[in-house]
């Protein structure tokens, strides 16, 4: 197992402790890159079907998300009946725009999401062609990867919380809160989610400015059987002055 920062090795450490991991880390290809990205193959007697999971980190003014996020796409083509989440801080903002791949007979079967509705928090146009790091066009190149793969956004959305009670994982100083980490699966395994919530509130300001996210997976094949997923965002102390600032 490779730890590239202090959230992923916590995903693993302290919440998977009785799976059998196998790790790899990902890099941006020929480039230099600041942006991190790790996964794992999760293998467990308790459940039928491999878990895969893939830890990600977006650096706040890094370029090259373009090529980042094609490597996030192209290490999602694992076998059709294994899910596979990725868990992480995009730095990205996605308002409530909702994925182009759902068609109306999906949105039956998928609770409406609940995003930020700050003006000030909306993702670039589908039209953009702007590459430069920041979050709001990370928003739209991550929309265009999740509608490439056939990937979902899981919190505030399992179940959908109240309005009045928006999902938010980030907040700065005079109580600016946003949503710029997210869980995502393929729109196949979304009946095998029970819940993804945000846990606002659960670790001190102290040690990290990101909410912790925590989901519940029921396992095909093993209908009283559950994977308990808890990926908090408590990021090293570099990058958690990145993201204050």
């Amino acid at each position: 197992m490779h730890s590239l920062s202090g959230a992923l090795n916590t995903i693993l450490g302290d919440n998977c402790t009785s799976l059998n991991p196998r790790g790899s880390v990902h890099s941006s290809g020929t480039s230099l890159s600041l942006h991190q990205a790790a996964a794992w193959s999760l293998l467990s007697s308790f459940y039928n079907d491999t878990i895969h999971l893939t830890g990600v980190y977006i650096f706040l003014n890094e370029g090259n998300l373009e090529e980042f996020f094609d490597i996030l796409a192209a290490h999602s083509n694992h076998p059709c009946h294994e899910p596979h989440i990725y868990a992480g801080d995009f730095n990205a903002y996605t308002a409530e725009e909702i994925e182009s791949h759902i068609t109306p007979l999906d949105s039956h079967t998928l609770f409406h999401r609940v995003g930020d509705t700050n003006p000030a928090h909306s993702l670039a146009s589908p039209h953009t062609n702007a590459t430069a790091p920041a979050s709001d066009i990370r928003g739209r190149l991550l929309l265009n990867m999740l509608n490439s793969i056939e990937f979902i956004i899981t919190n505030g959305r399992f179940p959908s919380p109240s309005p009045i009670h928006r999902p938010y994982t980030f907040f700065r100083k005079q109580n600016t809160y946003s949503i710029l980490d997210y869980n995502l699966i393929a729109k196949s395994h979304a009946p095998l989610i029970r819940t993804c919530q945000v846990l606002q509130n659960v670790l001190p300001a102290s040690v990290t400015n990101h909410m912790q996210i925590t989901g519940h997976l029921i396992q095909s094949g093993f209908p009283n059987s559950t994977s308990h997923l808890s990926c908090p965002h408590s990021l090293p102390l570099q990058a958690l002055e990145r993201s204050a600032n």
